[in-house]
């Protein structure tokens, strides 16, 4: 990637002891890997960009302010979510001025931001790309080779991590409503779009899809009642960015999941929950039968990938790349953990409920 000119790089708050042997410090706050490395030996002359400060890799071994200077200090040009900017942005000014850090370590990075920003053309208006560059990218990665690659990715990862009493796949058959709930508007538009390709692809006409979508909500208003009573199934998406939002009641996220999922069990409808992003939002799904994680965001192909699990299209193989705990820190799905479906439904293109 570097020798083709990749313009910008995240880094890990992931040790690498074979570079950096100091215990516990990772790769984000490492002289040795940002700069040793990937600068000097890998040559890299682009932007790096750190992962993001809100993650319990920093926030439970690091002070925020002292994990920035760090991570400029290793070699970092844009430290990403600081939980305080204010309190960071003026720790920072004092370690400048304290001579800490050098006024030429931040002009080198200045230097590379204002570089990119010119060159995608945020700086100028216009882009450092000839337009036949563009075209020939766009074409490439919007080609059918990429959307292919990203749709068998999206399959293989799809993950089913809680399958209570076999409830899933649910059989969609003509005249059943599915009623299903997002987090913003552009999950609601995707999982519409996803529902009616599927069921267009099933040849069902007479299928009801209702959606709602139930940003900033805490509990389900009368419409939302009366449409779970009314449907069928009924499917819930999560997307958590702050782990803050897990614990069950503690946010306006989970008292709404938490209302909706006793709403279900108390109309005895079949309901499955999909986390989009990340798989930890089971934390606040006290009670749910049914539950995927997909790994993408709502345009990735995750969700097209979820549905087709839920109702029986594809039979889920992937395996969690990380643990979840409960709230006391014990894991109740470990990292490699992933149900499947019995054998026999891997040619029941249709499911079975």
């Amino acid at each position: 990637m570097i020798r083709n000119g990749v313009d910008i790089i995240m880094t890990a708050h992931v040790t690498f002891p074979a570079i950096d042997d100091r215990q516990g410090v990772p790769a984000t706050l490492s002289y040795q890997c940002l700069t040793g490395l990937l600068r000097d030996k890998m040559g890299f002359r682009g932007v790096i960009i750190t992962d993001a400060f809100s993650m319990k890799a920093i926030t439970d071994h690091f002070g925020d302010k002292e994990a920035a200077a760090m991570a400029i200090k290793a070699g970092a040009d844009i430290v990403l979510m600081p939980q305080n900017m204010d309190e960071t942005f003026s720790y920072i000014l004092e370690q400048v001025k304290s001579g800490e850090i050098s006024e030429a370590r931040i002009d080198d990075s200045v230097r590379r931001i204002l570089a990119l920003k010119i060159k995608s053309g945020i700086i100028g208006g216009h882009t450092g790309f000839s337009l036949g560059v563009e075209r020939r990218a766009m074409k490439i990665v919007g080609g059918k080779k990429h959307a292919l690659i990203r749709r068998v990715v999206a399959e293989r990862a799809v993950t089913l991590i809680k399958n209570q009493d076999g409830v899933l796949p649910f059989r969609l058959e003509d005249r059943r409503r599915i009623v299903f709930f997002a987090p913003s508007q552009a999950g609601t538009d995707q999982v519409k779009k996803v529902l009616d390709e599927l069921t267009e692809q099933a040849g069902l006409r007479e299928v009801m899809i209702c959606g709602f979508n139930y940003d900033g909500q805490d509990a389900l208003n009368a419409e939302q009642a009366d449409a779970v009573t009314q449907g069928d199934f009924v499917l819930l998406f999560t997307r958590t960015v702050n782990p803050g939002d897990l614990a069950p009641g503690s946010s306006i996220m989970s008292k709404f999941v938490g209302a909706l999922i006793s709403s279900a069990a108390a109309s005895g409808k079949k309901l499955a929950a999909v986390a989009v992003r990340n798989p930890y939002d089971i934390q606040s799904l006290i009670g749910v039968p049914a539950y995927l994680a997909v790994y993408s965001d709502w345009n990735g192909g995750g969700v097209a990938a979820a549905v087709n699990v839920i109702f029986g299209k594809l039979n889920p193989h992937g395996k969690l790349p990380v643990s979840i705990l409960d709230d006391s820190g014990t894991v109740i799905y470990a990292n490699g953990y992933g149900l499947s479906y019995p054998t026999e439904l891997e040619s029941n293109k249709t499911g079975k409920r």
